[in-house]
This record gives C-alpha cells, structure tokens and sequence, in this order.
C-alpha cells in the first residue's frame, strides 16, 4: 500500500505541476477530464445504494461548467450567465428527465433521491472548476502550486505521522484512520510548507514575479492544513455512507480521483476567496 502511494506520487505530482506551469487548453481538458471521471465515481457509489444519478444532464452539465469556466475566467456577468444556466438545466432537466423516462417500479422518494444526488453530484464534481479560475489570476500559477503542494503536502504528513505514532482518533465513526497527532501534524506542515514554497519560488526566475511573500502565503497554509483536512473528513461522511472504502481503483495508493483531489475541492476555492479579495 505504502509503496504504490510514494509510486503515485513520485509519477503523478511532477506532472500535475509541470501541466499547471504550462496552463493553456491542455489543463483545463485534464480538469474537466478529473472532473468527469470524479462524477463518474460518485455515480457508481451512489448506484451500489440504489441511487440512480441522471447521467444524461450531470455529465454535461458538468463538462460546461468546467469548460465554461475555463473559457469565462476572467470575465464575471459571462461566469455568472453560465452558472445560472448550468443551475437551470441541472435542476429542471433532471426532473424533465423522469416526465420522459418512467420503468414503473419507482418506490416513494425515489426519483426525488434522484434529482438531488443529480445536483449534489455535479457541483460536487464542478468544485474542479476553481482550479482554473485560481491559475488563471494574475499569478495563479505561483499559487495553484502552492496550493496544491501545500494540501498535499499536509495530507503526507497527517498520514505517516499518524501512522508511525497513531493515538486518540479525531472522529473513529467518519475516518478510523484519522489521529490527532496526525491532523496536528498536518496543519504544522501545512503552515511551514506555504511561506517556505513562497521563499522558494522568490528565486527561481520562471516564478519570482509575482509570487505570494512568505506573510501573504500563511493563510494557504492555514487554508491547507485546517479545511483540506476538513473535505478529507467530508467526503469521509459520503463513503461512510455508502459503505465503501474509496471511491475507485485508478490511482494506486490512493484509490479513486476523488480519494486523491478531496483535500483540493475545498481548499481550492478558498485560496482563491482569499486571494480575490486580499491580494
């Protein structure tokens, strides 16, 4: 287990960061590419609990938002006029859906369960979509990396720490795995990790420019260590529920794409509050 983590790892993050630096079309197609397989995982649980996703509005729904986005970054009433008509379609197509298809079998509160987990699941896998507004802002690339190493780099040290020293568990009935002294350990990193990025990136010349001080990087940090723990412990509550363990099998270590990107779908979208309202 550990060795196809540190596998996946020493593969997968040199080339997520190699394609955030290069950004351009080709990121936001792996986004809306981890976006959908996301969804697509999401279905497939939920499925295994007699929850049927509408597919035919979710996946499309969710491949405009994240290349909508991509395309309207930069632009507020465009970004705005595309999430409404996202929600729109979302909402109505899905109960559309059940006035043309009908199996007759339906129990009561199925098709609502239906259109909800439809909802649920697209925004969820739409959460992606702040990963190319964070890159596109002036110095996203300087803080999409941070950002993620930061996330990542936390949820490292929470579990090896945890595992070499174990202890009181943080919440046994949502994440047996998680201790204290591992989510201690996490946030420290996390606080350590995000000024220490930013003195790094002060010298190298690629990144220099615009790149976050050491002072303006410490809420990424705190953003990395306390919330990115905190969708880890979310998504736990779905899979808890669900009763299952990961949500796939496609990243060795890891499991699914939403096992890996869980800490970034929350910590993404409030790097960029911050950042859009502080910097």
């Amino acid at each position: 287990m550990l060795r196809y983590r540190l596998l996946s790892a020493a593969v997968g993050l040199p080339a997520m960061l190699l394609v955030i630096y290069i950004n351009g079309a080709f990121f936001a197609i792996l986004v809306c590419a981890i976006a959908m397989i996301g969804a697509h995982e999401l279905m497939l649980a939920m499925k295994r609990a007699n929850i049927e996703v509408v597919k035919e509005v979710a996946f499309p729904c969710t491949a405009a938002g994240i290349i909508g986005t991509y395309a309207f970054a930069n632009d507020a009433f465009s970004l705005l006029l595309l999430w409404c008509s996202v929600a729109f379609i979302l909402v109505f197509g899905s109960m559309g859906f059940y006035i043309l298809v009908h199996s007759g079998r339906e129990h009561p509160g199925e098709r609502t369960a239906s259109i909800s987990a439809t909802s649920f699941v697209t925004v969820y896998a739409c959460m992606f979509s702040f990963m190319l507004m964070l890159r596109q802002r002036e110095n996203g690339c300087q803080l999409m990396l941070m950002t993620l190493l930061t996330v990542w780099g936390a949820d490292a040290t929470a579990y090896f720490v945890g595992r070499k020293f174990g202890g009181r568990k943080i919440c046994e009935r949502i994440s047996p795995g998680k201790t204290i002294s591992g989510s201690v350990a996490g946030a420290l990193a996390a606080l350590v990790l995000a000024p220490t990025l930013s003195i790094i990136m002060g010298v190298i010349p690629a990144l220099a420019a615009g790149s976050p001080t050491p002072i303006e990087a410490l809420p990424v940090g705190l953003i990395g260590g306390i919330f990115g723990q905190l969708g880890d412990m979310c998504k736990s509550v779905i899979k808890r529920d669900l009763g299952i363990k990961d949500f796939g099998t496609l990243i060795p270590g890891h499991g699914g794409v939403l096992d890996r990107f869980d800490s970034l779908l929350i910590s993404t979208p409030l790097v960029y509050f911050y950042t859009a309202a502080m910097l």
